[in-house]
């Protein structure tokens, strides 16, 4: 049943980056910058099931997200593992209801892990990455940030009713 489950959770992160990529999703862009979805979706999943499963899910999405951009191969993955591996550790230490911590977790993480794509992809060109780093990862973080209250809230919803029903 676990693998089921956990195919089904995969199945609706894809169709969260399938959305991420129509050419529909970029007209709600706000200064070139759209919502991170699946950014969001995996804070939530970090909050909830810690560090080891989130990362594990980051380069999962990574990978899709890598196939998907036609960019170099890798570095969605890497940037998805710190970001799962940073929303698990993080989470845990966090009072996941409030929604000002929500926002602040969620920008925190969306921050990091932007600034780190954006060195990657960048190639490591830090004159580059200071020219257009604040307005491009600040608007990603920002537009992401407005979308992480309601996710987080039916995303633990989600995950706690599983827990209630199956006892875990």
């Amino acid at each position: 049943m676990t693998l089921i489950r956990s195919a089904l959770f995969a199945l609706l992160l894809y169709l969260v980056l399938m959305v991420e990529t129509q050419p529909q999703f970029h007209s709600i862009a706000v200064l070139g910058a759209t919502p991170d979805l699946a950014l969001i979706v995996l804070c939530v999943y970090g909050v909830e099931r810690g560090a080891a499963r989130a990362s594990a899910l980051g380069f999962a999405t990574g990978l899709v997200r890598d196939a998907v951009a036609g960019g170099t191969l890798g570095v969605f993955a890497l940037v998805g593992t710190i970001g799962g591996y940073l929303a698990g550790k993080l989470g845990r230490r966090i009072y996941k209801r409030q929604i000002s911590t929500q926002v602040l977790f969620t920008v925190t993480i969306a921050v990091v892990v932007h600034m780190l794509a954006l060195v990657l992809d960048t190639g490591g060109n830090l004159g580059q990455v200071v020219r257009s780093a604040p307005l491009a990862v600040g608007m990603k973080a920002a537009y992401t940030a407005v979308l992480a209250p309601p996710v987080f809230r039916l995303g633990i919803l989600a995950l706690e009713r599983k827990r209630r029903m199956h006892g875990r």
